[in-house]
């Protein structure tokens, strides 16, 4: 191509130098592509002179991690001493890792803004060993199984307890609750101490179950025991003592508590300090509130009835005989440290002769069976000091309740229950449920029940 141009030339002084008359210009292909290699390669040169150098200040524990920036791999954190990058300026990501084992790592990543000709410094810190993005991704999914697992048999068990939940409404819709009251005192914590039990008592099928209820029934038999004896104080004595009402009714070990108040005053002639404490524990069957009354044992001193009452409520009598030597049973084994109880089908016995030795063998095979199935979560039976006690009485019921220590562990318990009826046994079961529930502990189900007994799956 030939093209005729004017050329004009800057003076070194700023004067304009221009030729007087056109001239010609010849340019071949080749004479062109030297015109444009030269233009990028100074166009590279100037690039290459605004590149700067970003030093990276790797931690000792760093070292082997490997480096990338704007996801290209750039090298590893040396063991002795910082690694030095050549960028250019503007915004980098930067990310190091270090692999931890199979499936951990560690990473360190940050936006890195660069301005031109500075010489940017970054400390590699590496965060603490997580999961890699495929080990997290394996767990969500086992988690994921675990939980519909867990869903299923959470249907399978309202399925299958359905019946069962339906007899006990309808025995609670029949029947108030079965309660009993005890009324102690102490002087200077530890001297003198006294306690009263009152008789089993049940209320109304149609009165408040719930924490008004109970409050009502609670001052009813404080006011009761004051007006018999002006020694116990009256409702108005706990002064701001608050009452507390803080499980709904069946707990376990230790009877269901639903209320309690205390209250101390300072006795004459320097006798030091009189504390009184009431509590009520309510249960849903007659069998279970006597089971549980017998099963009280204040910690020392003496121990006496009372034959007063609430107002509105009826003695309830003792749970009939066993028929035929029949006793239906339940056990749970609560391991606090794993935040967990498991409890075991309701099973039938016939025997004529229950004794201790017997009770306490089936809590330990439950205990066996459970550290059977689970060995990393519960602990081998009763290795260790072991604090029990069992209790056999065929009018009303048996228990046997152990706490014990393993490897310094010493919030696990255990319990087996026997009721002359399957419907109080199958409201024991239920209630294992409802604290392990309310002190929001996992609750998990076993189908074990001793070498010749039957289970019971239905009211």
């Amino acid at each position: 191509m030939i093209q005729a141009i004017q050329p004009t030339l800057a003076h070194p002084r700023g004067r304009r130098l221009g030729l007087r008359q056109p001239f010609e210009v010849f340019l071949s292909g080749g004479a062109l592509a030297v015109g444009l290699l030269f233009g990028a390669t100074l166009g590279t040169a100037q690039a290459q002179s605004d590149r700067t150098v970003l030093r990276l200040l790797c931690e000792e524990d760093a070292a082997g991690a490997t480096v990338e920036l704007n996801g290209e791999p750039r090298g590893e954190c040396p063991a002795d001493g910082p690694l030095d990058l050549i960028v250019e300026p503007g915004t980098h990501n930067l990310r190091v890792r270090k692999a931890v084992g199979e499936d951990k790592e560690q990473l360190f990543s940050k936006v890195l803004r660069i301005a031109p000709g500075t010489l940017p410094r970054q400390e590699v810190l590496l965060n603490p060993p997580q999961l890699t993005a495929a080990a997290q991704g394996f767990l969500d999914e086992k988690q994921a199984r675990e939980r519909d697992e867990a869903e299923r048999d959470r249907r399978q068990r309202e399925e299958l307890e359905r019946p069962i939940e339906e007899a006990l409404a309808a025995q609670d819709a029949k029947h108030g609750l079965f309660c009993f009251a005890i009324q102690e005192t102490a002087q200077n914590e530890h001297w003198r101490i006294k306690s009263r039990v009152s008789a089993v008592w049940e209320g109304s099928a149609t009165a408040d179950k719930g924490r008004q209820g109970q409050l009502a029934t609670l001052r009813s038999f404080i006011d009761a025991m004051h007006a018999e004896d002006a020694d116990w104080f009256s409702w108005s004595q706990f002064g701001s003592s608050e009452p507390s009402w803080n499980r709904p009714v069946d707990e376990p070990f230790h009877g269901g508590m639903t209320t309690s108040i205390w209250g101390d005053r300072v006795l004459s002639f320097g006798r030091g300090i009189e504390t009184q404490a009431v509590s009520q524990r309510c249960y849903t069957s007659a069998e279970q509130a006597h089971a549980a009354r017998r099963w009280y044992r204040p910690e020392r001193g003496e121990v006496a009835t009372t034959s007063r009452l609430p107002a509105g409520v009826q003695v309830a009598p003792l749970p009939r005989a066993i028929e035929a030597g029949k006793l239906f049973c339940a056990a749970t084994v609560r391991i606090g440290n794993e935040k967990v109880q498991l409890r075991s089908t309701v099973w039938e016995f016939t025997t004529s002769a229950m004794t201790d030795q017997l009770i306490f063998d089936w809590l330990v095979e439950f205990a066996r069976a459970i550290h059977a199935a689970q060995p990393d979560r519960a602990p081998s039976a009763f290795i260790g000091k072991t604090d029990g006690s069992c209790d056999v009485k065929a009018q009303l019921g048996s228990k046997c309740v152990t706490k014990y220590n393993k490897q310094g562990r010493s919030d696990i318990q255990s319990e087996v229950l026997c009721l002359p009826d399957a419907l109080s046994a199958q409201a024991t079961r239920r209630s294992y449920r409802t604290a392990a529930e309310r002190d929001k502990l996992k609750v998990l189900d076993s189908s074990w029940i001793p070498a010749n007994t039957k289970p019971i799956t239905s009211p």
